[in-house]
């Protein structure tokens, strides 16, 4: 079911305000929440997270130089997104951040004028997760 839009944005404001168990995002201006994974899910999660840590993180049977984590927060341009498992070239997160939220500069991208993404995220599908590999490069 798509939520509907609210007479105002949500904010950062509105997600800090959700409960502990709950996941929120904002997409469009429209705060999606969510109760945190069933373990099963976390567990798939959780799984696919290590096959990925020692090729790509580590080097181990693989090309390594990947940052590989699991729900991390990414702001991207104006919407607020967390995916289960996301990955970044070592070159291009660094300095690695220490914290996320409303003041900081963590996961975030600024794109310019004429980047796709400058208006927001993709419309093509947006009754489903945006997958690491279409995250936007700054």
């Amino acid at each position: 079911m798509l939520a509907r839009k609210p007479k105002t944005p949500a904010t950062y404001a509105d997600l800090e305000a959700l409960p502990a168990n709950m996941v929120g995002e904002i997409l469009y201006g429209v705060l999606h929440a969510h109760p945190r994974p069933a373990p099963g899910h976390a567990r798939a999660s959780s799984r696919l997270g290590a096959e990925l840590d020692g090729p790509f993180d580590r080097g181990r049977g693989g090309p390594g130089g990947w940052i590989i984590l699991d729900e991390p927060e990414l702001h991207l341009g104006p919407h607020v997104v967390v995916p289960d498992i996301a990955g970044w070239r070592r070159e291009r997160l660094t300095p690695f951040p220490e914290h996320v939220g409303r003041n900081s500069e963590a996961y975030s991208a600024d794109f310019p004028r004429t980047h796709p993404f400058a208006g927001g995220l993709r419309r093509f599908a947006p009754n489903r997760p945006l997958l690491a590999h279409e995250c936007p490069r700054a």
